[in-house]
């Protein structure tokens, strides 16, 4: 009995239940495209455009300090406009020898170290305006608190070790990794000023079984705390006698800290059970097929233009190290890409003004997320697995031929069986028929391009079921 079936690419579901070929088992390189597949993801060398964007692009300066010696820990965004309306927004990176540089992204310019502080440990920050003046503070969860404005770094030694910022209400609220179970306030109009009274700062202890506070951000009206099981809403205008606490959203596994991000009208995050969103009234779940991270330390994201971003470790054999793999979850059509082998160290969201741009951290090297299919030139391998299937039938199956259009050259493998047969198919911009001849009871498929363009459509499988 003679039969044709149309593959589709519907996605890929790397974890969980999958009964559908259209989605993966496991997909690299590749981005899913109405049924096809597309090659519209890349990372190239950053630039950013000056601040009239018909002048064009220049290219964001490599980090070359110390003779080439030192190496990034940590970027942030520094969003800043002069007194006279012209954009001055920085790039702040903290090198392992806990310094702080920092290069205009709206002019050409290298590099520059703010002289008489340094950052120690885990880096954490937030924007906000001191005075008329945008300022960005900056903490490690074993430094002083430090307030940044254009070259100017004022700073408390005796504030604590902030492992996470927010500002809310003329406040500066944050997490210390020394007290997991403490949200600390500072003074009104004074985020310098920590000292504990009722007429400045002061912290907020949770004594729950939540687990440990990871997060806290600043929310439509309030600070919504994260924590390691729950997520936990301060209610905090101007005066800290009237603060108070509720829990809003249990049970959705454990939050990974380094996964929380705000975008918009939501905040994303990862739990050990998938991605989640949170309009800060209840939880909602996106996607529960995601690929398990196994390191949580070396986890980052951010979101962009309804897109998020994340690099992670998925090493069941090796759990713990570097991050090799990227995800990139597309919120709107719910499709996942995976960029397998590559170590992002961190994914930062630039999005000021007219510009708007994912910069990705790789070595040393400052890239941002293209549509190129190449990395820095080099084509990005590209591969597709099925599911194993049967067709419906527990009788033997023949592929009798394949009707595919690929733009580039492939490999098309068919696994019959346990035993793997592969056809070299030319690129051509015409659909082609590749006579295959190939038996098995159980069957998959895999797609192999080496090419930084490719798109491959819908494949035609021409099937006969041997009675």
């Amino acid at each position: 009995m003679s039969k044709k079936f149309t593959l589709r690419f519907k996605g890929q579901k790397p974890y969980g239940y999958n009964d559908d070929i259209g989605y993966a088992k496991n997909c690299s390189g590749f981005v899913f495209c109405d049924g096809s597949l597309k090659s519209d993801i890349g990372f190239d060398m950053a630039d950013f455009p000056y601040p009239a964007p018909e002048d064009g692009r220049h290219a964001i300066k490599p980090f070359t300090e110390g003779g080439g010696k030192e190496v990034i820990d940590y970027m942030f965004l520094y969003k800043r406009t002069k007194s006279d309306g012209t954009y001055d927004d920085r790039l702040v990176v903290v090198s392992d020898r806990d310094i702080i540089y920092q290069q205009p992204l709206f002019a050409e310019g290298d590099f520059e170290c703010v002289y008489n502080v340094t950052l120690n440990g885990e880096a954490s920050s937030v924007n906000f305006n001191q005075d008329g003046s945008d300022v960005i503070l900056l903490s490690g969860d074993v430094s002083y608190l430090i307030m940044l404005d254009d070259v100017t770094a004022k700073f408390n030694p005796d504030s604590p070790c902030f492992s996470s910022l927010t500002f809310h209400y003329e406040r500066v609220f944050g997490t210390t990794m020394e007290e997991r179970n403490r949200v600390w306030f500072s003074d009104d109009f004074n985020p310098l000023n920590w000292n504990v009274s009722t007429e400045e700062g002061g912290y907020i202890d949770f004594l729950d079984d939540w687990g440990d506070l990871l997060k806290v951000i600043s929310f439509m009206d309030y600070v919504f705390v994260f924590k390691e099981d729950a997520i936990m809403r301060i209610t905090a205008y101007a005066d800290q006698t009237q603060f108070s606490v509720a829990k809003v959203a249990v049970g959705v596994g454990r939050i990974l800290k380094n996964s929380i991000v705000l975008a918009g009208e939501s905040i994303y995050f990862l739990t050990t059970k998938g991605l989640y969103s949170f309009d800060g009234y209840s939880i909602r779940e996106i996607d529960d097929s995601l690929p398990r991270v196994t390191d949580y330390a070396s986890l980052t994201a951010c979101v962009l233009d309804g897109k998020y971003y994340y690099a992670f470790r998925a090493d069941e054999s090796v759990p713990y190290g570097d991050n090799n793999a990227v995800g990139i979850y597309d919120l709107e059509k719910k499709s996942l890409t995976v960029i397998n082998d590559i170590c992002v160290k961190i994914f930062l969201s630039v999005s000021s003004h007219h510009a708007s741009e994912v910069f990705a951290l790789i070595g040393n090297d400052i890239l941002k997320v293209t549509d190129s299919g190449a990395y820095k030139e080099l084509p990005l391998p590209k591969r597709w697995k099925s599911i194993d299937t049967t067709f419906d039938s527990t009788n033997r199956k023949v592929i009798k031929a394949i009707n595919v259009f690929t733009s580039h050259d492939i490999v098309f493998k068919v696994i019959a069986d346990g035993k793997t047969y592969s056809f070299k198919i030319a690129g051509k911009n015409a659909y082609q028929r590749i006579r295959i001849e190939k038996s098995g009871y159980i069957l998959s498929f895999e797609i192999e391009c080496d090419s930084a363009e490719a798109e491959i459509r819908p494949i035609d499988f021409e099937i006969e079921t041997v009675e």
